[in-house]
């Protein structure tokens, strides 16, 4: 499960390489593309690289989602390299759930001193997640519930770090720290 903070191509191929999953937000500003099927081609017979992918905007499908609605789309790929091929889950927030989300963005934003783009601004409505993990495995709700329960890990780490000094631990037998922690 990651945190956008750990937002990372090379971490997600190496994670799939070795044959692990991932579930991760996407960054409202990482270009979304699928596979093109107006495919064009040069005199030589080569596929011209620009074909090959279409890029597709989260925010039209947004408009056409519902509030609460999940939505689906199994294989894309990210990045402007295109080199991450995934699946991509859109959850489109409820109305109280995007007035939480805005005014915490505005109050990062001007905690920050940084302006959000119009695009970021746009998709403040809608939880886009990544993951390796196949429909059968885990749906698409599934991912979103699943995701949710980050935060709660997150708060054990930070109380274990800071009651617990679990950061701080000195060299010990694996019995006793296993001990300690429980």
């Amino acid at each position: 499960l990651r945190d956008l903070g750990y937002f990372n191509f090379e971490d997600f191929l190496d994670i799939e390489k070795r044959k692990a999953f991932y579930i991760s937000r996407l960054k409202p500003n990482i270009a979304v593309y699928i596979d093109s099927n107006d495919i064009g081609y040069y005199k030589n017979g080569t596929p011209k690289k620009s074909s090959l992918f279409k890029r597709i905007y989260i925010s039209d499908i947004m408009k056409q989602m519902s509030d609460g609605e999940h939505y689906e789309l199994k294989d894309v790929y990210i990045g402007q390299g295109k080199k991450l091929k995934t699946r991509l889950i859109l959850y489109k927030l409820t109305n109280e759930q995007l007035k939480k989300r805005s005014e915490k963005s505005k109050k990062n934003a001007k905690k920050k001193g940084i302006e959000k783009s119009d695009n970021t601004i746009e998709l403040l409505g809608i939880s886009m997640y990544i993951t390796n993990i196949e429909q059968e495995v885990l749906s698409a709700k599934q991912v979103y519930e699943l995701y949710e329960l980050r935060w709660q890990i997150e708060i054990i780490f930070k109380t274990w770090k800071s009651i617990f000094h679990i950061h701080a631990v000195k060299q010990v037998k694996i019995e006793r720290f296993q001990c300690q922690l429980y």
